[in-house]
């Protein structure tokens, strides 16, 4: 048997910066409207009047080489108490964290700052993808012979808001500074059009099983434990340092022993693969790719979706996107083979 696939990657980060930007503060000094404020040749801050933190006045987003890297929240309130004087957050994109080339990212845009330097993370998010890790994890959850080897008192559901089925768990309290969200992760890429995730997904071999989906165990941290995690760029590409850091998190939420025998345990994750687990990365950073493997992972899980549910919303969303992406005469071929292993 073929070993379980597993990915590891940043879903979160927020980064705590500290100074200041003199190029902004002039303008709004001299009372000029700020639309785009152009640092440099590689970095532009646009306003941005959607987006909204209680800690700060304004947000802008971050263009680094004409391409949307992230948000940052300037103009300190003074609501929320950080650690330096001048804070100014930065929050980068989601699918910039699927692309490759994050470090030398950070590093230009902060060359580029000169008045501004790195602090520390105030939020990062790990997610360790995988078949079945739902499931796996219920069975665990519902046995009476195991139990789990930390003592969290605040399990919850997670519900789709669409149709409000059970889709997960979420272990630990979402107010605490860790908790580990549990739960299926390859429908609800179907309808957030995050399709970067999938073709991450594919580029390393974490494909469509039928009758399995793939799911997510999230590790969300705030600042007060990252505390300890490195401070070098580098690492926030490393897998086997995001999982090493995983682990020493969140392992006691993910591992179940016998009531009876305290030796006798069980892992939600395969520890000892994550250790020598390599990551490959797309070198676009386009918001949704174009992916022809991406475009089939998606197909292929809204048809399984619409035979398990008969959602008729599910049915048109295959149906445009199968028309969309000019797949027809492809799904024409596959489409009985799918009816007949799902049935099975």
């Amino acid at each position: 048997m073929a070993k379980p696939v597993f990915t590891v990657v940043l879903d979160k980060l927020v980064l705590l910066l500290n100074g200041t930007i003199p190029l902004i503060d002039n303008l709004q000094q001299s009372g000029n409207t700020i639309s785009d404020c152009k640092l440099s040749d590689v970095v532009i801050l646009r306003k941005n009047n959607k987006q909204k933190h209680p800690s700060f006045y304004n947000c802008y987003d971050v263009l680094l080489n004409s391409k949307l890297f992230g948000q940052l929240f300037y103009n300190y309130n003074g609501k929320y108490r950080f650690s330096v004087d001048t804070p100014i957050l930065l929050q980068v994109e989601n699918y910039m964290l699927y692309a490759d080339g994050l470090t030398a990212k950070l590093t230009l845009l902060l060359q580029n700052l000169p008045e501004v330097s790195f602090y520390n993370y105030q939020y990062i998010d790990i997610a360790i993808d995988g078949h079945d890790l739902v499931s796996k994890h219920e069975t665990f959850v519902t046995s009476k012979q195991y139990q789990r080897k930390a003592n969290i008192k605040n399990i919850s559901i997670i519900f789709d808001d669409r149709n409000k089925e059970q889709i997960g768990y979420t272990v630990g309290s979402k107010q605490s500074d860790k908790h580990v969200g549990i739960y299926r992760k390859q429908a609800e890429i179907i309808f957030s059009g995050k399709n970067y995730i999938s073709a991450f997904w594919c580029k390393n071999g974490l494909l469509p099983l039928d009758g399995k989906s793939i799911d997510r165990v999230e590790g969300r941290l705030t600042a007060n434990e990252l505390t300890y995690f490195s401070s070098d760029f580098k690492d926030l590409e490393n897998p086997a340092y995001i999982a090493g850091f995983f682990k020493l998190k969140f392992e006691n939420f993910l591992v179940f022993h016998k009531r009876n025998n305290h030796k006798d345990r069980r892992h939600l994750i395969n520890w000892n693969q994550l250790k020598s687990v390599t990551i490959k990365k797309e070198k676009t950073t386009a918001k949704a790719t174009d992916s022809l493997y991406s475009k089939r992972i998606t197909i292929h899980t809204l048809f399984d979706e619409y035979l398990v549910s008969g959602d008729i919303q599910i049915l048109h969303s295959f149906l445009k996107f199968t028309r969309g992406s000019n797949l027809i005469p492809w799904v024409s071929k596959k489409i009985n083979g799918w009816k007949r292993d799902l049935r099975y």
